[in-house]
């Protein structure tokens, strides 16, 4: 038995010190993920030997054992208060474990198995490691992964009611996770009768989910006449499915990053440029308004918090690219930011922006094309803006129609999620012009703090040709007469008049006082949009 100890603790030891990357051990648990899914398609009776479908494999399959993991990871770390990192690169190996279930099931038991999810009497199938709907070879990993996870607690700890709680919380993230779908099921009415005690599998699907936003929202639509009604269904299932197991993982390692280093977790936090974040909600949310479209179901909501989601970690990526590039600029007029201040490396500052990335396009794909392509095209006009050779940031004119061009983006992510056209042509284009120049002036605006950083790295903006005393005024004019006009724009009335008339004075006067805050204009704006649409409700 020592012998047996000593293996696993030199193994241990050696895969903690190895140089392992946060690629390399993520790579590992997709690589394994996708290779249980594949064999699962060949032995699942539930779905006629097919190969499981395109979210399915890449998303739902894997970030529920991502999910899966990621909480073992908080469990070991919380028990044997090792270092996170170390704990996290037993993960690199640790995955392949998932397909254990199926050459046991398929090779050594010649079962026919039918891969489920737990569907009822929940407090049997905790107790029987998920009762008669879980299969001999699932119940065989779980038994092998908590026989694992106490030998590598009692070595940490030397404790063996600690080894006992490892195994007994660890069983029951995994529990939780395989009982997640069915409670998503039971919201969202997929199970009608539970009083039929039937298994809800990996491919069962029900009724139709009433939404005023699937039709061209799905990666593959539901339209199609090549597309027969249960792979509609399996679409809006396994986004639903998917979305919630995506944003559940965030959190996740969220709290994985805040256990390796509160200090630097706090100053990613503080990094976000909240204001800007509220901002582009905005122009979401003034897309969802414009196009008309009420969400119906819940599905409909969790579509539209997935295209928020995905301009949210779009933001944060540009956010994160533009720093690296402008930290010499930053050490000049924005010292407090974590580059400057070497809160955190270069390559930790890098991983987070891929990370950010990955977030982005994972929850713009699960909103449908329209929103991926409009994000794609959204990260990459910020890519052109902040990195060489481009780097349009220092054209003059060009720098600031980029970023207006992103804000009319973000108006089109709310309006073609939630309406029912699929042409831009139908978009009302005096909306266009009002966005892209409002936006234009506002981020020349943005640039008065800039001043001086901007001249010693040779970027051209029109607020350090102009100087600060001029930029002041004309922008300050310029801003409050687009307030002004708001009302002949969208909504005339008396109401809406004084509301903008009061607003752009404030407006002129915060952009002229003699020490500039960037912050204040923002914030004069959102209670400007705020005001103006009360006096139209009202």
């Amino acid at each position: 038995m020592k012998k047996i100890l000593n293996f696993f603790e030199n193994s241990i030891n050696y895969i903690e010190n190895k140089n392992i990357t946060i690629l390399s051990i993520f790579f590992s648990v997709y690589l394994a993920s996708i290779l249980r899914s594949f064999l699962e398609g060949y032995t699942n009776s539930l779905n006629n030997k097919q190969i499981s479908g395109l979210i399915d494999t890449f998303f739902h399959y894997p970030l529920w054992f991502l999910g899966v993991f990621l909480g073992i990871i908080i469990v070991l770390f919380v028990l044997t208060k090792e270092k996170i990192e170390k704990i996290t690169k037993l993960f690199v190996y640790v995955p392949f474990v998932v397909v254990i279930p199926i050459f046991f099931d398929l090779f050594l038991k010649k079962e026919n198995v039918s891969y489920s999810f737990i569907t009822s009497k929940f407090d049997n199938a905790f107790l029987t490691l998920g009762g008669d709907f879980i299969s001999n070879g699932i119940k065989l990993e779980i038994i092998i992964a908590s026989i694992f996870i106490f030998i590598y607690v009692y070595l940490k700890t030397k404790k063996i009611w600690k080894a006992i709680l490892g195994s007994f919380f660890s069983y029951v993230v995994i529990f939780t996770f395989l009982t997640l779908p069915v409670f998503l099921q039971n919201s969202f009415e997929f199970v009608k009768n539970e009083k039929e005690n039937f298994p809800t599998g990996y491919f069962y699907r029900s009724d139709h989910i009433k939404s005023n936003f699937s039709e061209k929202n799905l990666i593959f639509s539901g339209n199609s006449t090549s597309l027969n009604n249960d792979f509609f269904l399996e679409n809006q299932t396994s986004i639903i499915f998917s979305t919630t197991l995506l944003f559940v993982d965030i959190c996740l390692i969220c709290l994985i990053f805040f256990f390796y280093n509160r200090k630097k977790f706090f100053s990613v936090i503080k990094n976000f440029r909240y204001l800007r974040i509220v901002y582009y909600f905005i122009f979401v949310s003034f897309g969802i308004f414009l196009s008309g479209g009420i969400p119906i179901s819940l599905f409909d909501y969790i579509l539209i918090f997935s295209t928020f989601s995905s301009l949210f970690f779009a933001w944060l990526f540009c956010v994160w690219e533009n720093d690296e590039v402008d930290l010499d600029i930053d050490r000049i007029s924005n010292k407090k930011r974590p580059l400057p201040q070497g809160d955190i490396s270069v390559e930790e500052w890098k991983i987070i922006k891929y990370f950010f990335l990955v977030f982005s396009l994972g929850f713009a794909f699960l909103s449908g094309f329209y929103v991926f392509l409009l994000v794609l095209i959204y990260i990459s006009l910020y890519h052109i803006y902040s990195v060489p050779p481009l780097r349009l940031k220092k054209v003059i004119i060009l720098s600031s129609l980029v970023v207006a061009i992103n804000a009319l983006i973000a108006v089109w992510l709310g309006y073609f999620v939630s309406s029912n056209t699929e042409y831009i042509t139908e978009f009302p284009p005096k909306i266009i012009l009002f966005v892209i120049m409002v936006v234009f002036f506002v981020e020349n605006i943005k640039n008065i703090k800039d001043i001086e950083g901007d001249k010693k790295n040779n970027i051209k903006t029109l607020a350090n040709i102009l100087g600060e005393r001029n930029s002041k005024l004309i922008f300050g004019l310029i801003a409050s007469l687009f307030i002004f006009l708001a009302p002949f724009v969208f909504y005339f009335s008396l109401k809406t008049i004084i509301v903008s008339t009061f607003f752009s004075v404030v407006m002129y006067l915060s952009i002229n006082k003699k020490i500039f805050n960037e912050n204040h204009i923002f914030l004069i704006y959102f209670v400007f949009i705020a005001f103006f649409v009360l006096a139209v409700l009202l």
